[in-house]
């Protein structure tokens, strides 16, 4: 019987032939008080923070199998099942988030009113748990575990097989459980195209390993990176798991950081007509202020069909950096251009720089 119900019967039978009027005053004002109060009188309130995990979990709620929440009280304790609702609260797949959440508890709920009920009072912190940039590709061997296709896993843990990315100069290397292997990639935001990889020869009683990661690594593949795991879709629907020998935390750190506008790769034009640069995409030059001087454009740099607009000469010839080339394409984003950086040790790179004015 809910707490409503138990006051209107109770509020009959104290009407029913004037029985009130038989009552003690001080008695009075308490029991109308009982009666036109709310339901509070029933319940009690408290605010808890919990950590809601990036996917829900098949659970058994009630003899119900449901899709429940994940959630945590503290980033070092345990995960467990949550099949409530919270009020106010819409779940993004991806997203580890970190509320505030209101609890209240019901003494005298109703038949169809759950005991416990939840509401959001604010969103505290959001973290994109899958993640397909680049930079977390690199300065890291990546063990491959597992490879699944068609809703079978094969595992390979006990392969020595394993791949590197050299996203500066779009390579991979690597073990194909019998082979060593190396060849050119185009790796961009979530998308990995392999090129022919060249593999030594040795012969390997047990091929079957080696022959589900070749035929993997070929075309072009998506992808993402979850819960510290490289899942790599391929074009043959196959889906190889890496694990890193690296923890990611202090490049997440980075990555999920705000940038200020003046991070990253800026120019900026002094009033002498010298140039600012700082390349924080290049290791070597990251977080260094470097002062160029206008160039003279080479024959080849003048001709109509070339990309060049302009070039920039470094005033420090010790610098890693010597030459900049300004392209003439300008990007699709404001403010922001393609360059041609020339290293010196004779290797060049093509990035984007945004002009700080």
């Amino acid at each position: 019987m809910s707490f409503n119900k138990f006051c209107k019967i109770f509020a009959h039978l104290l009407f029913k032939n004037n029985s009130i009027i038989k009552m003690k005053p001080a008695i009075l004002p308490l029991l109308i008080l009982l009666i036109t109060s709310n339901v509070s009188w029933g319940q009690s309130e408290s605010s808890k923070t919990i950590i809601v995990a990036d996917a829900k979990i098949s659970c058994n709620y009630q003899n119900t199998i449901m899709a429940c929440l994940k959630i945590k009280s503290h980033p070092d304790s345990v995960w467990r099942d949550f099949p409530h609702d919270i009020e106010g609260f819409i779940f993004e797949p991806g997203f580890e988030t970190t509320i505030e959440i209101l609890e209240t508890v019901i003494q005298f709920p109703g038949d169809s009113v759950p005991k416990t009920q939840y509401k959001l009072i604010k969103t505290i912190d959001k973290v994109n748990k899958v993640l397909n940039d680049k930079r977390l590709l690199s300065n890291n061997r990546w063990k491959i575990v597992n490879y699944e296709k068609d809703g079978t896993l094969t595992p390979l843990r006990r392969t020595n097989a394993f791949a590197i990315f050299d996203i500066d100069n779009n390579k991979i290397s690597g073990n194909n459980s019998c082979n060593t292997f190396n060849g050119n990639t185009i790796i961009e935001d979530g998308v990995i195209s392999f090129g022919i990889l060249m593999s030594t020869k040795m012969a390997c009683e047990n091929n079957q390993s080696e022959a589900l990661i070749n035929d993997a690594l070929t075309g072009k593949a998506a992808y993402y990176i979850r819960n510290n795991i490289l899942f790599i879709v391929c074009e043959n629907r196959g889906i190889l798991h890496l694990k890193p020998e690296k923890r990611l935390d202090s490049i997440l750190q980075v990555i999920n950081t705000p940038k200020s506008p003046f991070d990253g790769n800026t120019m900026f034009t002094l009033k002498d007509g010298k140039v600012q640069i700082k390349l924080d995409e290049i290791p070597l030059a990251k977080n260094r202020i470097m002062i160029f001087n206008p160039g003279k454009l080479s024959d080849l740099e003048k001709k109509p069909n070339s990309p060049v607009a302009k070039v920039l000469v470094n005033i420090d010839t010790n610098s890693d950096v010597s030459k900049i080339q300004i392209l003439k394409t300008p990007h699709k984003i404001n403010n922001s251009k393609y360059i041609v950086v020339f290293l010196k040790d004779g290797t060049k790179r093509k990035m984007e720089i945004s002009e700080v004015y």
